[in-house]
């Protein structure tokens, strides 16, 4: 299954999406237009650390996303 995060930069009224997708990479796209493929799972994984890795930069919104 897919892990997708959605990020919203408010000030460009811009809407950036980054999708990995396992077996392939991680999908970047911007306002829903695809823009390109990051391939692997490295990239995913440093990106998608900073909010659900050991030292998320907000505690608590880890634990609000995982349940916990």
């Amino acid at each position: 299954m897919p892990l997708r995060l959605d990020v919203e930069i408010r000030s460009a009224n811009q809407y950036y999406s980054l999708t990995y997708i396992p077996g392939k990479g991680t999908a970047l796209a911007l306002n829903g237009e695809p823009k390109g493929l990051i391939e692997g799972a490295d990239f995913a994984a440093a990106v998608f650390s900073i909010w659900l890795g050991p030292k998320p930069i907000n505690k608590s919104f880890k634990k609000q996303i995982l349940g916990l």
